[in-house]
Formats: C-alpha cells, sequence, structure tokens
C-alpha cells in the first residue's frame, strides 16, 4: 500500500479534523445534520487560514491554474498534478469526470459548484490529496454510461467514483443516484452488479486507503424495483477499503421501491474492511441496512475506535409512509454482519435506533452461525435494545445511561489513555485525543 509523507498539511489538518469532531457535533440533532453554506464559509476561511498552500510547483508535477488545465489533464492521465488556485466548475454544465493515474494534490485549495449527470470530479484516480470540494450536484440516473467498474460495481462518488488512496479531502453539496425500474444491467453478462455511492469514493479496490477525510454532502439513492446491491456511504460506498479518521456530518438516505436488504446505507462506508478512528454525526436512514458506522459487514471487517451519535432508521420507504418492512436493520455502529469474522471494538453509540424489523445497540442484525465478535464496546439504553437485534450475549461491553456515557471512566474501552478523552459541554460524549 502507497505510503505518503505529508508534513505540515497533513499535521494540522489532522488537528483539525479531530477538533471538527469534538466542536462541530452539534449538527448532530437534527436528520439535515449536513452544514449548510454559511457554516461551510465559516469553515473554510478557518481552514484556508490554518493550512499551507505551496507557492511554487514542487519538482515532478504538473501545475493546474485554471479549469481547462484540470480537463486537459486527463490527456497526461500518468503524470502528477499540483492545484495553484482555487477553482469554479459553474462554467462547465455537466462535468464529464477525468481519469487520473498518477497523484492530485489539491495543495488545500478549494474546487467549487460542480455539476454532473455521470459521477465525480474524478473517474478513477490513483492518489487524491488535499482538495476541498464545494457544493456538488450530482445526479445520476443508471444508463449503459456508467463504466467505471471494481470488482462488478458500478460507483458514483462526490470526489472520485473509484480511488485507492484519498487523503486529507473535504467534500460538501448533494449526491443523488437513481435506479430505475426499467434499468436492466447487460455489461456484466452473467454476473450481477453492485452500485457503490459515497459522498467521496464510490467504490475502492482490496488495496484502497481513505483517511482524514469530511463529509459533508448528503447522499440520497433510490432504487426503483431492481435486485441489485446498491451500498451508500458518507465517506465510501462500498469495496474493500480502509477507512481512518474520518468525519461525516452529511444524511444518508437510501430507498428501495421493493423490500429488500438490497439496500445498504453507512454513516462512514457502505461496505468496508477496516474502519477506525471514525465518528459519524449524520442520520442515516435505508428501507435495507442501517448503520452507524457501516451499513454491511461482509469478508474480514473490523472496526476499531468508532463512535455514532446520529439517528439510525431502518423505517423509511419509497413513499415515506410505510411501517413495515422485510428484513430490514439498524445498528449503531453496524447493520447488518454476514457469516464472516467481522469484529467490532472499543467503539460506542449514542444515537437512537429505531424503526426496523431488528434493532440493535451496536450491530442491527447477523447471521446466526456468523463469526461476529464484539468487545469492549458500549452502548446507550435509551431504546431499550440489547447489543444486537437478536439480543445475542457478547461479553466485555457494556450498556449505560446517556448521562453514564458522558463519563470516560465508564467505559470498557482498552485503549481509554490513548485514544479517548472526555468531551465538552457542546459534544459531552468521548471524543478521540
Amino acid at each position: 500500500m502507497k505510503k505518503f509523507i505529508m508534513g505540515i498539511s497533513l499535521l494540522l489538518v489532522i488537528g483539525l479534523l479531530f477538533t471538527a469532531c469534538e466542536s462541530l457535533s452539534d449538527n448532530s440533532s437534527t436528520n439535515d445534520s449536513y452544514l449548510d453554506e454559511n457554516e461551510l464559509k465559516t469553515q473554510d476561511e478557518i481552514v484556508s487560514n490554518a493550512l499551507l498552500h505551496k507557492t511554487e510547483v514542487p519538482a515532478g508535477y504538473i501545475g493546474i491554474y485554471t479549469v481547462e488545465d484540470l480537463k486537459n489533464a486527463e490527456a497526461n492521465a500518468d503524470g502528477n498534478y499540483i492545484l495553484m488556485n482555487d477553482l469554479d466548475l459553474s462554467s462547465a454544465a455537466d462535468w464529464d469526470g477525468i481519469y487520473i493515474n498518477g497523484i492530485f494534490d489539491g495543495n488545500n485549495y478549494s474546487i467549487r459548484n460542480l455539476q454532473s449527470t455521470t459521477g465525480g470530479l474524478f473517474t478513477k484516480a490513483s492518489s487524491i490529496l488535499n482538495v476541498n470540494l464545494q457544493n456538488v450536484n450530482i445526479r445520476v440516473v443508471a444508463s449503459d454510461y456508467m463504466k467505471r467498474y471494481v470488482n462488478c460495481t458500478e460507483a458514483i462518488g462526490g470526489l472520485v467514483d473509484v480511488g485507492t488512496y484519498v487523503d486529507n479531502c473535504t467534500v460538501s453539496g448533494e449526491i443523488q443516484f437513481t435506479l430505475d425500474a426499467d434499468y436492466k444491467d447487460t455489461s456484466w453478462q452473467d454476473y450481477t452488479p453492485n452500485y457503490g455511492v459515497g459522498g467521496l469514493v464510490g467504490s475502492g479496490g482490496a488495496e484502497s486507503n481513505v483517511t482524514n477525510c469530511v463529509n459533508n454532502a448528503k447522499v440520497i439513492v433510490e432504487n426503483k424495483g431492481k435486485s441489485y446491491y446498491v451500498y451508500a456511504g458518507g465517506v465510501v460506498g462500498s469495496g474493500h477499503t480502509e477507512v481512518s479518521n474520518c468525519i461525516n456530518y452529511g444524511e444518508i438516505h437510501v430507498t428501495s421501491s421493493i423490500e429488500s436488504k438490497s439496500v445498504i446505507a453507512g454513516g462512514i462506508c457502505g461496505e468496508a474492511s477496516f474502519c477506525y478512528h471514525n465518528c459519524n454525526y449524520g442520520g442515516v436512514f435505508s428501507t435495507g441496512c442501517s448503520g452507524g458506522i457501516v451499513g454491511y459487514a461482509r469478508g474480514n471487517l473490523t472496526v476499531d475506535s468508532c463512535f455514532n451519535s446520529g439517528e439510525i432508521t431502518g423505517l423509511l420507504h419509497t413513499n415515506l409512509n410505510e411501517s413495515s418492512l422485510n428484513g430490514s436493520s439498524a445498528g449503531g455502529i453496524v447493520g447488518f454482519s454476514e457469516p464472516i469474522k467481522v469484529l467490532i471494538k472499543n467503539s460506542y453509540n449514542v444515537g437512537k435506533c429505531a424503526g426496523a424489523n431488528s434493532c440493535g445497540g451496536i450491530v442491527g442484525s447477523r447471521y446466526y452461525n456468523s463469526g461476529l465478535n464484539i468487545e469492549y464496546c458500549a452502548f446507550s439504553t435509551q431504546d431499550g435494545l440489547s447489543i444486537t437485534g437478536d439480543a445475542a450475549m457478547f461479553v466485555n461491553n457494556k450498556a449505560m445511561s446517556l448521562e453514564e456515557m458522558k463519563e470516560l471512566g465508564n467505559y470498557p474501552f482498552t485503549n481509554k489513555t490513548s485514544v479517548w478523552k472526555n468531551g465538552t459541554e457542546d459534544y459531552p460524549y468521548p471524543v478521540f485525543k
């Protein structure tokens, strides 16, 4: 896996990310928990003042100064690029994402007002760093145009549809994907396609890594009647991806006209391989599986030191009035766990969890013969829930009142002194050091 030394910019932004986890958490009080444009402007000014921009193009890089420069970058896809000022994409009525196989360094500048009916800023990219993507308006309807494949997955992400390495990036705005009932995907022949929709990354491969990122974008998925799997997440939609040090404030809203677990929503990831030091404040709503951190746990997933305070709901249906769903599940950390090794530890949930057929303080539902293990986790007793929807017993975990959960000393974590600290008046529950 690629490793990058980010220097002072990365150190500064990590501090800002964890400060955001503590100081901006009051956005979780409503379902519309993503920040509005006035709040974003203030936040951007703070970030711009704190971060350093490179004033000269480094050796081995090509400078991006205009929208045309950005469009033309795909002509030399293997090159390394660096953004040298803010860009406004308003003049591009329907942005067609570009492919970059080298490094794209946003240099802590902002790219604003992307509008697209095909996908994100990039179709595919190897390495994206230090990009602030603001006020995106992406509205994709499934069509034969979608050829951004990873392991039978078609993907839409605010920043990149299919990404390998993403670090220190932010996205705001709205991303919407519609899967029409009469759409038939013939591109995979004998394979059933999956769809990944993410605030930053639509889908990542087996070696992908997303770190130090913040999503403020609202992610909306509507499945009008297909049995294809659709994964939606605040940071990453689908893929065996390692996600760390990321925050989601955006609402994740996934509905289907069929009663099926094939629509999945997670505050951080629809699905992932490894999640640590992530926090979700956004509401997560799905007619299938809803999880505060991960919607659907498959394939040796580990969730370590994560927390959720967003409302997790499995009730909503396409017409928003249905109250009876077949197989919907909602969990404070994970929505649904497959029968493969899944480990959740040192994590907590204080968000409300309701509406689904199966609700759990940590995991909504699971296969009974699954390899699920939950240890040293905590969840609130506000909804009268067990640790999982089927009331399974796991040792070394703790259910507490919301008042008890304000004190770090009450938690069963094994890493209290190294990872956590008590919250503040704005957010009274433990936060990352």
